[in-house]
């Protein structure tokens, strides 16, 4: 893995000798784990170079020739195994599994006052009004209707 945290595990020869037993074994077993992390993205890197290799060699070297039953079906199986580690490394996501939020309540920034407004307003912008009127408003627009209606036979 080689991040920018394994910097923190290598100490100098001061701050080692300053540290406590239980210190010096926590960093001891978070070193062994990154070793560890680094070595199994090698060894699979390796596996899967040598898986390819081993079917491009079976193929280029009994390219012309009948294959028995048995080397038919270890061929097929070394090809599944690849096509399905091809299929889980492009699977796996890489990105950040979580993202912080925007800051969007600090008053000191003109723009988020706007902001802090519009999370609270997004809930309402799909939401259309539905407001009914009162029995007058109900009353004079059927009156306005019968009245076109009948305005539209009279002509």
């Amino acid at each position: 893995m080689g991040g920018e945290g394994d910097d923190d595990l290598l100490l100098d020869g001061e701050a080692a000798r300053a540290m406590t037993e239980e210190e010096r074994q926590h960093v001891f077993e978070e070193s062994r784990i990154v070793s560890r992390q680094a070595y199994l993205e090698k060894r699979e890197a390796q596996k899967i170079d040598s898986l390819v290799e081993s079917i491009e060699d079976e193929k280029r070297l009994f390219e012309g020739v009948e294959l028995t039953a048995k080397e038919r079906r270890d061929l097929a199986v070394k090809q599944r195994v690849l096509d399905l580690v091809k299929e889980r490394n492009e699977t796996i996501d890489t990105g950040p599994h979580y993202v912080m939020p925007e800051e969007y309540d600090d008053t000191k920034k003109p723009e988020a006052r706007s902001r802090r407004y519009k999370v609270l307003d997004n809930r309402y912008d799909q939401i259309e009004d539905k407001v009914e009127g009162t029995d007058c408003d109900v009353h004079e627009a059927l009156q306005i209707q019968h009245a076109m209606v009948g305005r539209a036979k009279a002509e």
